[in-house]
């Protein structure tokens, strides 16, 4: 197990899914708590999803509900990529499960009072849960190790021409995450886009077993729009996570435009112009997309045989 107690804040999705099997079957993760996000409104049913999870994979970690919207910005409806809760057709038994009384934030910051040591918070959904703990909480800063967030695009966006769903989701708490001076991974839309789950691995899921399966229908009827394959999003933080060495970063200062045509946008200052050559994030900016597509078969490997047992 990694010397590294971690908090996991995810929205619902069919990436998300992986992700969170991922972080509750891993025996190299040492998941402390869940919470969740959402900027539909729909944050109830995204916490269920994820206790659902918790259940079915019979693991004893605490889920919290967390913002059901974006700090000040509205919702602005996306595809069904991103509004689907990652479950497609299937039916959960009817698990007598809670989340915790207190709102992802509170809950986040009292894990944090808890650990003995520094946590490391992975965040694949809107920074909204994020920024409410760093404005609501500023004294936990020291109990944080770092930060592995996806999101933010250098070259091209997925819901404009330069934005990426996470950061223009909630412009405004990427800011207050941006400007924490906390140690910031940027797992970037670019290497999601740069290594797709491909068609092949997509292919070799339904040989793995009856679970894999069923992530290979999700695949399949839900993330279709890119030739070669499919964005592994939030599986992207957890290969970051466990395997760096997959991936190529540089450090930049982030800035995020928060409103006019440019909401959302996160500004790398590449040549160290405005900022006097400091630097907010680590920025992935290249990956090995053979070793990623290998790396993900082994975890639903992982993932099978915890279902089977």
């Amino acid at each position: 197990m990694m010397d590294e107690p971690i908090i996991f804040d995810s929205d619902p999705g069919i990436g998300g899914i992986l992700a969170t099997s991922t972080a509750l079957t891993d025996p190299r993760i040492d998941l402390k708590l869940l919470t969740t996000v959402t900027a539909d409104g729909q944050i109830a049913k995204a916490t269920q999803h994820s206790l659902n999870l918790v259940a079915f994979y019979q693991r004893n970690v605490p889920v919290a509900g967390g913002a059901a919207h974006a700090l000040i910005k509205p919702y602005e409806p996306q595809s069904d990529v991103y509004n689907n809760d990652g479950t497609a057709d299937y039916e959960y038994p009817d698990y007598e499960t809670a989340p915790l009384p207190e709102a992802a934030a509170d809950a986040m910051y009292a894990a944090l009072c808890r650990s003995p040591k520094p946590m490391t918070l992975v965040v694949t959904g809107p920074y909204t849960n994020l920024a409410l703990l760093l404005l609501n909480h500023p004294d936990c800063k020291n109990k944080i190790k770092r930060l592995i967030l996806l999101g933010g695009a250098l070259s091209r966006g997925n819901v404009n021409s330069l934005a990426d769903y996470n950061v223009f989701t909630d412009p405004e708490a990427a800011v207050a995450v941006y400007q924490s001076g906390l140690p910031i991974t940027m797992v970037s839309l670019d290497v999601n886009l740069n290594a797709l789950i491909t068609d092949d691995t997509i292919n070799q899921l339904k040989q793995i077993g009856p679970l894999a399966e069923s992530f290979q229908a999700l695949y399949k009827k839900y993330l279709r729009d890119i030739p070669g394959g499919v964005p592994a999003y939030d599986m992207h933080a957890f290969a970051y996570l466990l395997h760096p060495e997959f991936y190529t970063t540089k450090k930049y200062w982030i800035d995020v435009q928060t409103d006019g045509p440019a909401s959302g946008v996160t500004v790398a200052d590449i040549r160290g112009a405005y900022h006097n050559g400091q630097t907010n994030a680590t920025v992935c900016t290249g990956v090995d997309a053979k070793a990623f597509n290998a790396w993900f078969l082994r975890e639903v490997s992982v993932i099978q045989d915890i279902f089977i047992h």
